[in-house]
């Protein structure tokens, strides 16, 4: 992999080519699947990089980073929070000379959920860091980072992908049509995980159950809105996937009516959306303004299965 293969990082990836004016601390923020980890991997490599084109990939560094057993590189485990005992460890480690490498590397994933007493415990560290260590802190939120710490650290912001570029990465990468691919480069809006997590078998297949009960609204009866529930079974995780699926649905059908066919996001269903019948754009509005608001209604901890029951009425027009 190359820094041209992280898509959305170009500007940060510039950063780093310039030695002479690298920094110790950088916050690197971006929504969920933008690929803040893997800009901070090719980064790392990058830096302690021995082939010429880096990062080669070939190298012994950049290989032993890959597979997360290079001793500078430290990264903390993804997805959860980080409390002060590893915020210790990690302390302790940036005291010591690099033993490889030009660079100790900190890869701090959830920068921005750190616990308080982690984030003040590495604050000293960070105002005193040794010009041979580099904290990359990867966070979702920059609101949530102590303004302690950013007032230490350059801010990078990964950029979401355009989606002529997403889209040929990922019939690329994944040998799949243009279709599919456009798909989920516009339903994800440009975020590179996202998109690919949309290509996955499990996720393939939870839309199209969504999409099953959308052809089964057709034609159903009032009383028969309550079983719908039963076959999604959504919780509140899985909740604002369907919301999106039903939204990006009710919205290709108002482009539709619009002419605009060019711009529907489930261009994969194109014929299907085409043929599944007209509303009117009022109508269409009203809907695609229900689903808005049945995402507050989930947000506040409602009944979820009493705000779908009565999503799906609003949708029959009952």
């Amino acid at each position: 992999m190359s820094f041209n293969d992280v898509l959305g990082a170009d500007h940060i990836f510039e950063r780093f080519k310039d030695k002479e004016h690298l920094s110790n601390v950088y916050v690197i923020t971006g929504e969920k699947g933008s690929g803040k980890g893997l800009a901070a991997k090719e980064t790392a490599k990058y830096l302690n990089c021995t082939g010429t084109d880096r990062p080669c990939d070939t190298c012994r560094n950049c290989r032993a980073i890959e597979a997360g057993a290079f001793p500078d590189v430290y990264t903390t485990a993804q997805g959860r929070s980080i409390g002060v005992d590893e915020i210790r460890g990690i302390i302790e480690k940036a005291a010591i000379k690099p033993y490889a490498s030009s660079y100790n590397i900190f890869i701090i994933d959830k920068a921005d959920v750190m616990t308080p007493e982690a984030q003040n415990a590495i604050l000293k560290t960070l105002e005193e860091c040794h010009e041979n260590n580099i904290f990359l802190l990867l966070a979702d939120s920059l609101s949530a980072v102590l303004p302690t710490i950013r007032s230490r650290a350059q801010i990078l912001s990964m950029k979401r992908s355009e989606e002529r570029e997403l889209t040929g990465m990922l019939m690329k990468r994944y040998d799949i049509g243009r279709e599919k691919a456009l798909f989920a480069a516009r339903f994800s809006k440009g975020v590179v995980g996202r998109a690919v997590m949309l290509l996955q078998p499990e996720h393939i297949e939870f839309r199209g159950m969504v999409f099953d009960v959308i052809d089964r609204l057709k034609n159903m009866k009032p009383y028969d809105v309550f079983d719908i529930y039963k076959s999604l079974k959504p919780d509140r995780e899985t909740a604002g996937d369907v919301l999106d699926i039903l939204e990006s649905f009710y919205r290709d059908l108002l482009m539709i009516n619009g002419g605009n066919h060019e711009f529907i996001i489930n261009v994969d269903k194109r014929s299907y959306l085409e043929d599944y019948g007209r509303f009117s754009d009022a109508r269409l509005v009203q809907i695609i303004e229900r689903i808005e608001e049945m995402r507050k209604y989930i947000s506040y901890n409602s009944n979820i299965q009493l705000t779908f029951d009565v999503l799906f009425l609003d949708i029959l027009g009952v």
